[in-house]
């Protein structure tokens, strides 16, 4: 009677609470909903991304080491290039001639040689692109006929009548100074040299024209031509040395037509 009281109990109590009086075994008992790794909401966007998406971390590579050079001690080095000069034109042949420099040699010596006058110096630097204090035996100086050069160096025509009579009055000059000594001078000369000087005037004058296609003017060149006007008029006078005057006004000469030449290559500005 009492063992069928006690169950009776145990049953109401079941029906009244919803849970089990005495525990089950571990198989049996319930278990708790595991929550899930990811935010349900969808706001966790990153953990939803699979795994072969996520970027890996670089791993450092090892820097290569630079390997050695090998060169066969045998081995001769190739040589250099020499430089050639472009071989002249038939024109350059007719108007050029070459001096071979030879012990003792300087551009002094192949003015004397070229133009009669050693005072031209400066312009064989300019056209042979030269050290003078570097001269070696055996190079090859060009001196190119100054008429010829004037046209080279597009002067004439584009000042023809200015370069026309500054080569007049080189040549009436180189005239006069056949006839120049120390003792005096002749009516002739004075005659040439006072010619000479006109030339030069009218020379300065063209140039300082500033015909059209250029945008400057000669103005170093007309200084220097000035030079030789009041040198040959001190020849004229009788003032100083007429050897020295004469060899300083052909340097003056020398240097009008080198920076003409500049002048010309710079485009006349």
């Amino acid at each position: 009677m009492m063992t069928r009281l006690i169950a009776l109990l145990g049953a109401t109590t079941l029906m009244a609470t919803g849970q089990d009086v005495f525990p089950r075994k571990p198989s049996e008992a319930k278990k708790d909903p595991v929550p899930p790794l990811v935010d349900p909401t969808g706001s966790d966007k990153q953990a939803q991304k699979p795994a072969a998406e996520v970027a890996a971390a670089p791993v450092p590579q090892p820097e290569a080491e630079p390997q050695p050079r090998f060169t066969d001690p045998d081995a001769k080095p190739k040589p250099k290039p020499r430089f050639t000069e472009p071989k002249p034109t038939a024109e350059e042949k007719a108007h050029v001639s070459e001096h071979v420099i030879a012990s003792g040699d300087s551009l002094t010596k192949v003015s004397a040689k070229a133009y009669g006058r050693s005072g031209y110096w400066r312009l064989l630097k300019l056209y042979n692109d030269c050290d003078p204090s570097k001269l070696k035996i055996g190079q090859v100086v060009k001196a190119p006929d100054l008429d010829w050069l004037l046209a080279k160096e597009n002067i004439i025509p584009l000042f023809q009548e200015a370069s026309d009579k500054m080569m007049q009055s080189r040549q009436l000059f180189m005239e006069a100074e056949s006839g120049i000594d120390e003792s005096g001078l002749t009516e002739d000369v004075k005659g040439k040299l006072a010619e000479a000087q006109k030339l030069l005037a009218q020379s300065q004058e063209l140039f300082a024209a500033k015909p059209e296609g250029t945008t400057g003017l000669p103005n170093s060149t007309i200084k220097q031509l000035r030079t030789v006007g009041l040198l040959m008029g001190d020849i004229a006078n009788g003032k100083g040395s007429a050897s020295s005057k004469a060899n300083l006004a052909h340097e003056h000469f020398g240097n009008a037509l080198t920076y003409c030449v500049i002048w010309a290559r710079d485009g006349f500005n």
